[in-house]
Formats: structure tokens, C-alpha cells, sequence
């Protein structure tokens, strides 16, 4: 059974709305945030000055991880509770990412048991907003698109800086749109906004001369290039289990997004496609693997590389759906499972640079394919993801070092 912790608005929100000095709380913030981030746009902390956060979030929850039990409502922090009103102004208006929707879902019984706790919706840290609102690159005029509306702060700073006729958003559950139309509106701001798959974009309000994803996704949908105007620009966190990074691709072919990673991780909530399931897609709770037909070999693959950013992005290219970086509880460290069975194994026994026992099963050698990345990664010189960037076209996703003709990675476009 999953059960969804959602922010819905009702007269308590109202109570919590009324903060006199909220404007001193904000100039406060943006200069906290002036401190962390190297040559930031000043319009992008005027916005900050400009937006009262604590409207678009009334309550959050006290993450710290992964709770057990599962944080039930009674544990919010919210703002109409007299005496949580300090505790609570002091988060919204300090540089700190806030939980505001937690999703829980029952484990199966061969994972254990129990219910799996997971953060779906949150307020952003809001020097990382800055931040990637700067790489943005925006300009009067343009409209944007975000994917991933959550509370509504990201919204809220693009309509104070480029109005909110210029912006639209999509978040996957009805419930937080309906609840971040009514506090932006509190706010005076009317943007575009749609409750629905973020990977489908919203094609009645495009083109759009920005799209920016506060979700992560594990590849580039083409739905966004066609919705991308010639000479956009997509900030999009690419991630999946083995790693990921924010990558700026701008639209400067037909058809084709090309660009490099960003300097900072993102970090961001994955993109899901239903509103009570808290993991991304085709991500399986089952820890069972099928060991029949199970195979044998040894690996001479530094099992540090395996932690090394630049390795991580190639694992993610050839792997972008699977399961990956599971410690058993035998020892083994699982590196992929794939949603066809196939899974993998390396025994972090002898020396760093092996040889590693490795076992592998199911339909595909996915062992050879880590192998492959691995030669062809060490090849290019171990890149990091300063030389790394991504070409997308409509057909494929091509990962190269240094120029766009150097090519390590290739994988289908969904």
C-alpha cells in the first residue's frame, strides 16, 4: 500500500502567511546565498529579496535521511503552530533545501519487509537555484518552462524575474499544482501551470526559449528538443544510479542539443511517471536476483574508478535504467541490474587492481559491457566531468570528451 504525505492549502496556510519582517528575511537569505556562489546575476538575488518563501512553503518535514519509522504528519514543521513559528521562519529563510512531501510504499517480503521512506517533493536549496538560474543565461522576453513545480519557489523567482506570462511548470501530482497555483496566486503570480508526466512538457504553452529541470531524469525525452525554440537552452540534472551531473545544451541544430556538464552536481529528485510510487520508473523494490545459469570471471577494473565522477557519467550512458551500486549483505557489491534480469557482481577481494571475482547472469553479458565502458573511458584519459559533454539528437544521446567527434557513449533517445 503507498500512502502519500501531500501539502494541501487550507486556513492554517493563512495563519502561517502573516510574517511582517519576511522582507528583511529575504534580503537576509540572498546574501547568504551571494556568499556561496561565485559572480552570481544580482537580478537573481533581487528575485530572491523579492519572493516570500514562507507563502509557497507553510510546512516541511525535518528530513534527516531515511527515518524508521516513516515521519508521519504529526512531525511537520509547520508555520501556524505558534510554537514551532521560529524554528520554522529560520529554515525558510536560511539556505537550506526543504522536504515538503514524503512517500511511503510497503516493501516486498523478499527486501525485507517494512515500508521504504522517500522524499518526492521538496523546496530547493536555494544558492543551487541561483546558481542554475544564472547558467540559464535568461534575458527579457524569453519564456521558460520547468519541469518539476514542487512548492513553486523556482516558479515564483523565474515570474519576479521575467513575469509570469513567461513561465509554465508541470509536476506530476495534481495535488501539489493545485496547491502551488493558490499560494503563487496568493503572491500575485499566474503562470502556466499543468499537473502531468514532465517528460511530456507542455506542448499548448511551447516553444519555449529555456526549459530547466529541478527533477533529474536519466535521459533527454525528445518531446523537449521538439518544444525547445532554435537557440534555446536545456539545463537538465541527467542522473540515475550510477551517477549524473547538470548538463547545458543548447539547441543550436535542428533536432540536436549539444553541451557540457555544469561544475556542481544536482542531486535532484528523480522524475517519476505515478504520483503514489516514490522511485523512478521501472525501479524495482525486489532484492532477489534469479542465480540460475549464473557465470564466472575476475575483473582487473580499479574498484575505486567505480566512484570516480567522470566513470560514473559513462556507466550512467550505458546504463540509464538500471539498478545499480547495491552493497550485499554477503560482501558482494552489485554494480547493475537490469529490468530484463540481467544483473552483475564484483567481490572486492585482492589487491585494488585486482583480480576481482566477478559472477553475472540473465539475458545479456553485462559485464562486458562494464568492461567496454571502462577501456573506452581510460582510453580517452580517465576524463572527469570537465571534459565530458552530451550531444542529443531525436535518435541518440552521445557522450564525448573534449569535442563533440570524440564520441565514448552512445545510447538511444527515449
Amino acid at each position: 500500500m503507498t500512502r502519500v504525505f501531500q501539502e494541501t492549502l487550507t486556513d492554517r496556510d493563512v495563519a502561517a502567511g502573516a510574517v511582517p519582517d519576511w522582507p528583511r528575511r529575504a534580503r537576509d537569505l540572498a546574501d547568504a546565498v551571494a556568499t556561496v556562489i561565485p559572480d552570481p546575476d544580482r537580478q537573481w538575488l533581487d528575485a530572491v529579496r523579492a519572493v516570500p518563501r514562507h507563502v509557497l512553503v507553510p510546512r516541511f518535514y525535518p528530513w534527516q535521511g531515511s527515518p524508521d519509522p516513516c515521519p508521519s504528519e504529526d512531525v511537520l514543521v509547520d508555520g501556524a503552530d505558534p510554537a514551532q513559528r521560529d524554528r520554522w521562519l529560520a529554515a525558510l529563510y536560511a539556505d537550506e533545501t526543504l522536504v515538503t512531501q514524503i512517500t511511503r510504499v510497503r516493501l516486498p517480503d523478499d527486501a525485507g519487509g517494512g515500508t521504504l521512506c522517500r522524499p518526492t517533493s521538496s523546496s530547493t536549496l536555494p544558492s543551487l537555484l541561483v546558481r542554475m538560474l544564472t547558467d540559464l543565461d535568461v534575458t527579457t522576453g524569453m519564456r521558460v518552462l520547468e519541469i518539476g513545480t514542487g512548492t513553486g519557489y523556482t516558479v515564483a523567482l523565474l515570474c519576479a524575474r521575467l513575469g509570469d506570462r513567461a513561465i509554465a511548470s508541470i509536476d506530476l501530482h495534481p495535488d501539489l499544482i493545485d496547491a502551488a497555483r493558490r499560494r503563487l496566486a496568493a503572491i500575485g503570480y499566474h503562470p502556466t501551470l499543468a499537473a502531468g508526466d514532465g517528460a511530456n512538457g507542455i506542448p499548448a504553452a511551447a516553444p519555449y526559449h529555456r526549459i530547466i529541470t529541478t527533477v533529474s531524469a536519466p535521459l533527454v525525452p525528445a518531446v523537449w528538443i521538439d518544444q525547445l525554440r532554435p537557440g534555446g537552452l536545456l539545463q537538465v540534472d541527467l542522473r540515475g544510479d550510477a551517477g549524473g551531473r547538470i548538463a547545458l545544451l543548447h539547441h543550436d541544430r535542428p533536432g540536436v542539443l549539444s553541451g557540457r556538464f555544469a561544475t556542481h552536481p544536482g542531486n535532484f529528485m528523480p522524475m517519476r511517471t505515478d504520483p503514489g510510487y516514490p522511485l523512478r520508473a521501472g525501479h524495482n523494490l525486489s532484492v532477489t536476483i534469479d542465480t540460475r545459469g549464473t557465470r564466472h570471471t575476475h575483473s582487473t577494473i580499479d574498484l575505486a574508478d567505480f566512484d570516480h565522477p567522470g566513470f560514473r557519467l559513462v556507466l550512467h550512458l550505458r546504463f540509464p535504467s538500471a539498478r545499480g551500486f547495491v552493497r550485499q549483505p554477503d560482501g558482494h557489491r552489485r554494480i547493475l541490474e537490469e529490468s530484463d534480469g540481467s544483473w552483475a557482481e564484483v567481490h572486492p577481494a585482492g589487491a585494488p587492481d585486482g583480480p576481482h571475482p566477478v559472477r553475472y547472469a540473465g539475458p545479456r553479458n553485462l559485464w562486458t559491457t562494464v568492461e567496454d565502458a571502462y577501456r573506452g573511458w581510460t582510453s580517452a584519459g580517465r576524463p572527469g566531468p570537465d571534459r565530458l559533454g552530451l550531444t542529443v539528437t531525436t535518435d541518440q544521446h552521445q557522450l564525448w570528451t573534449d569535442s563533440p567527434e570524440t564520441i565514448i557513449v552512445q545510447h538511444p533517445t527515449p
